[in-house]
């Protein structure tokens, strides 16, 4: 959840502090009413949210944001927690698909598709391999098993408290017939552990080619390495440059003045179309003044081949209480409040 480097702002950092734990509040003397907002996520998404862009608006934009006219058809499983159920995401954003897909309660703060707040879509469809049945009929499927059901937690384990809450058993089991199902242990692997993604890119590897003799028995089509970067660099030439043309805040509810404010940060006070690398800057700018809460952007190009930016905002409550301190074995504990 740390901004990159280059894009770090020194005019509104904070000095540190002790703090363990956060809220903001408000007061109205109207109506006489404490409001409250607790933290629902450990990790800031804001890097994360801003990426998406960057890696996947100019795809999405030339696939017409169908998922069938990618190089590679494309589906992607959030759950709708709401009523329930999974659900198949086809169209739209790549990268709001994904991010849809992978936001586990409390780690990373849910988004809204379609009305509808998304999350982890393992929830309820953890193998979608009846779904890629049903969209794609296809001839052989290889599956990647990644996870297990849950197991049971203990009093300590926040995170496998709420796998146990909300996943429902998956069906892993791919018939023979159908295809083959690549497992592997990955125990040792939590959730968050981000930093292990290269050893578990270099496992996913040697698992496949254990089983490339029984996969190249069965699927007889072959195509070549220059075939497939023909066809890859085919679509890149479709890809636009992601320039922004205008930026749009919902709710439409902010006063003029704060809106004025975000706008004019976000373009550098330019009227004329901006880079993505200047909207970036100016992103990471209004996340660290500390006046937004919710700041979650998307991108579809319009008529003129460039594109529009929609940031759902809410914003921050405007008084903060922090609670922290350290808790040693020596006589040395503190307090923070």
């Amino acid at each position: 959840g740390q901004s990159e480097k280059m894009y770090e702002t020194h005019i509104y950092r904070r000095d540190a502090t002790p703090e363990l734990f956060g809220a903001t509040f408000n007061f109205s003397r109207k109506e006489k009413k404490l409001s409250y907002t607790l933290p629902t996520n450990l990790i800031s998404p804001y890097p994360m949210d801003i990426a998406f862009i960057q890696l996947f608006a100019s795809s999405s934009a030339a696939a017409e944001y169908d998922f069938n006219k990618l190089m590679v058809p494309f589906r992607c499983v959030s759950a709708d927690i709401v009523n329930k159920k999974p659900y198949v995401l086809r169209r739209g954003g790549i990268g709001e698909a994904i991010r849809a897909s992978m936001t586990f309660p409390l780690a990373f703060k849910p988004i809204m598709i379609d009305s509808v707040l998304m999350f982890d879509g393992g929830f309820y469809n953890n193998f979608p391999w009846d779904i890629m049945v049903k969209d794609f009929n296809p001839d052989y499927i290889i599956g990647a098993k990644c996870s297990t059901n849950p197991t049971e937690p203990d009093t300590d384990d926040l995170l496998a408290q709420l796998e146990n809450m909300m996943m429902v058993e998956t069906d892993y089991n791919i018939p023979p017939e159908k295809g083959i199902l690549i497992d592997g242990d990955y125990t040792n692997v939590g959730l968050l552990d981000f930093e292990m993604l290269d050893a578990m890119v270099q496992k996913g590897y040697e698992l496949a080619m254990k089983s490339m003799p029984e996969i190249l028995q069965r699927v007889r089509e072959r195509r070549s390495a220059k075939e497939l970067s023909e066809k890859r660099l085919a679509f890149r030439l479709k890809t636009p440059q992601v320039i922004f043309d205008n930026i749009n805040i919902i709710p439409d509810t902010l006063k003029k003045g704060k809106k004025e404010f975000i706008i004019n940060t976000l373009t550098n006070h330019k009227k004329e179309p901006v880079s993505f690398e200047m909207l970036k800057r100016g992103y990471n700018r209004v996340v660290a003044s500390g006046y937004v809460n919710t700041f979650y952007p998307t991108a579809r190009m319009n008529k003129d081949s460039l594109f529009d930016m929609t940031i759902r905002l809410s914003e921050r409550q405007p008084f903060r209480i922090s609670i922290g301190g350290n808790i040693s074995s020596s006589s040395l504990n503190q307090g923070y409040i």
